[in-house]
């Protein structure tokens, strides 16, 4: 039987609350609550052997947004619920996120993930233009309306 809004929204905040139970064992040692109110709390976490600060803001029974307030990352993930076009109710989870005081496409290592070595994240030229006023999200000016550019709601 599919969850309900509350039941998916009770989940939402579990996982705002102490994020152990929804990663991976022993990725995240540490969770605590250490300021809360009725819009959002804040957490101390250590999750990868990173000590991190969220912000996490809560939009009642609709969308969850972690902010990254100190730690290697910046930026924000989000959990938000939506109905599809059957109704059906959805999660989708996005971020915007990068590592704090490094320039896109550096060379660097994920020591959250036992294995991984180092990366350099680039991204191929585009080859969706358009001359129109929507510019995607790269400043290549491809329309981003287009499939391959998802646009997100905040």
């Amino acid at each position: 039987m599919p969850l309900t809004r509350a039941q998916a929204w009770s989940g939402l905040v579990l996982k705002a609350r102490d994020a152990r139970a929804f990663l991976p064992p022993n990725l995240c040692t540490r969770c605590d609550v250490v300021e809360e109110s009725a819009t959002h709390i804040v957490r101390d976490a250590t999750i990868g052997g990173a000590d991190l600060r969220e912000i996490i803001v809560f939009e009642p029974e609709h969308k969850v947004s972690f902010f990254q307030a100190s730690g290697p990352r910046e930026g924000v993930i989000v959990n938000e619920l939506f109905e599809a076009e059957t109704g059906a109710l959805q999660l989708k989870f996005y971020c915007y996120t990068g590592l704090r005081g490094k320039a896109p496409g550096v060379p660097r290592r994920r020591p959250s993930r036992p294995g991984w070595t180092a990366t350099r994240v680039t991204r191929p030229p585009c080859r969706r233009r358009s001359s129109g006023p929507a510019r995607c999200l790269r400043k290549c000016g491809c329309d981003r309306s287009s499939s391959a550019f998802p646009k997100f709601n905040f």
